[in-house]
């Protein structure tokens, strides 16, 4: 059969099929290209000069495998710093950063003091911000002849140059040169234990200071084991008001859960701790394993999880004032400190946990590690654009 058309009808035709062949010839950004736009995922290295680095990857489970070192000696963000209009960020063995440092193949030198001790903090304190800085002789060896530079234990960030400077010395405190501060937090006051490990005999001390410009001075008071462990009780640490955060705690399906909360005003990080059954971990380590299941029987409500809680400076164009997130991923927020929202980022390998986390403008930097145990393998960041 033929059909014939007016020349009208022809130009009709071949514009229309132009406009089809147009269409079909459009391509959609695939779908992992949009999830990349949407979510990085970095790495901590250290490099060839000693320097930390961090590097991008497309895929968490493309990153190269490396030692399991104690999670004292590991490369890893052990906390966060919201005193800041931009969050800090502090990696152990690795350096203090800056959230709007994170970038591929960021490089960071590495100070001898990140590279010979273990770090942790943040402290707000009457003398700025500080660290403390120890050796954890169980995994590391202290060096033979201590000079008085080895002997700093508390240093000072300066966060215009960020360099660290000493401030507080074992000597001055007429303690042993070995003596490493293996605590110190802020209850009513500051809290510090010492711990002394020479001639084959390990001592403790324990002290108790209402600031550190008295400190300095000399100015502290001795306490015993017994009395510092009271005053130490997590819930004689709880500083200022933490109950939005506990509430979303105790209403969790999970039955024990380790909470650290970082807000502005506090001194230090404040730990809650919710414990319903028995069968658990010490729940009171400094280093909880989220991964280990030390009881079969345990339903997966009943396992330890950790969770971390952070309050935000919303004057920054920060839309998210409250958050919380569970080592599982498992992620609540509250823009208006008010209402609550769910969320969840993406799902870690097996043996990988999220620790720390923080949020600024609109994206999240949650920190991830492969755990075994009391050990670490690769650690990073997941940086991801929040709704």
């Amino acid at each position: 059969m033929l059909f014939a058309c007016s020349k009208e009808d022809a130009e009709k035709n071949k514009s229309e099929t132009v406009s089809q062949n147009t269409k079909k010839t459009e391509t959609k950004t695939p779908p992992q290209k949009e999830t990349e736009k949407l979510q990085k995922w970095y790495y901590f290295v250290k490099n060839n000069k000693g320097n930390l680095e961090i590097k991008q990857t497309s895929s968490i489970n493309s990153i190269p495998k490396t030692d399991f070192l104690p999670w004292t000696e590991s490369l890893r963000l052990v906390s966060v710093g919201l005193m800041y209009e931009k969050p800090i960020l502090l990696i152990n063995r690795g350096g203090i950063i800056t959230v709007t440092d994170i970038k591929k193949n960021a490089e960071f030198e590495s100070s001898e003091i990140f590279t010979t001790k273990t770090i942790d903090g943040f402290y707000k304190t009457d003398l700025g911000v500080l660290i403390r800085a120890y050796t954890d002789i169980i995994f590391s060896e202290l060096p033979k002849n201590l000079n008085q530079s080895q002997n700093y234990c508390v240093y000072r960030y300066n966060s215009l140059n960020k360099k660290l400077i000493p401030i507080i010395d074992t000597e001055s405190l007429k303690l042993a040169k070995k003596a490493q501060l293996t605590k110190l937090v802020y209850g009513k006051n500051w809290l510090a234990s010492f711990k002394t490990d020479q001639n084959n005999k390990v001592d403790f001390n324990y002290i108790e200071f209402s600031n550190f410009e008295k400190l300095k001075n000399g100015e502290f008071s001795q306490m015993s084991h017994e009395e510092f462990m009271d005053k130490t009780k997590t819930e004689k640490l709880i500083s200022i008001d933490i109950k939005d955060f506990k509430k979303n705690i105790i209403e969790n399906k999970h039955k024990n859960i380790r909470l650290e909360v970082f807000k502005k005003e506090a001194s230090n990080k404040i730990v809650y701790i919710k414990k319903e059954t028995k069968h658990t971990l010490n729940i009171d380590d400094e280093l909880e394993d989220s991964t280990q299941d030390n009881d079969a029987s345990l339903s997966e409500e009943e396992k330890e999880i950790t969770a971390t809680a952070c309050e935000f400076n919303t004057s920054v164009d920060n839309k998210y004032k409250k958050a919380i997130l569970f080592s599982n991923g498992e992620f609540l927020y509250s823009k208006n400190g008010k209402k609550w929202n769910k969320d969840t980022l993406p799902k870690l390998p097996k043996n990988f946990v999220y620790t720390y986390f923080v949020i600024y403008k609109g994206k999240i930097w949650a920190a991830w590690e492969e755990q075994n145990f009391f050990q670490v393998g690769r650690t990073g960041l997941l940086e991801k654009k929040l709704k």
